[in-house]
C-alpha cells in the first residue's frame, strides 16, 4: 500500500486540536520536516501535549496555590516545587 506525502498546509494548522489526529498536524506545523516511527509520533503527540500544556501551567499553578489546593516549596538550590494540600481526601484552604 502507497501513501502520499503532502506538506502540511497554514490551512492544516488553524485546526482545532481535540484528538490525536490534530495533535499530530499541530506537531507538524511546529515540526515540518519531522520523520518518524509509530513508537516516535506517540512521542511526537507527547511532547505536543507537554508544549500545550507548559504554556498555561504557570497561571494554573499559581491559581491553584490561591486556591490552596497546591502549597509552594523552595529546595535548597532555589528550584520552587509545588506539593498537594490535601488532607483525608479534602483540600485545605
Amino acid at each position: 500500500m502507497r501513501f502520499a506525502l503532502r506538506r502540511v498546509t497554514s490551512e492544516d494548522c488553524s485546526v482545532p486540536r481535540s484528538n490525536i489526529a490534530d495533535e499530530i498536524r499541530g506537531y507538524c506545523c511546529a515540526h515540518p520536516d519531522a520523520l518518524d516511527s509509530l513508537n516516535g509520533i506517540a512521542w511526537w503527540v507527547a511532547m505536543q501535549r507537554y508544549d500545550d500544556v507548559l504554556d498555561e501551567l504557570a497561571s494554573v499553578v499559581d491559581a491553584l496555590v490561591d486556591e490552596g489546593v497546591l502549597v509552594r516549596h523552595r529546595t535548597q538550590d532555589g528550584t520552587i516545587v509545588f506539593g498537594c494540600c490535601v488532607k483525608s481526601g479534602d483540600f485545605v484552604s
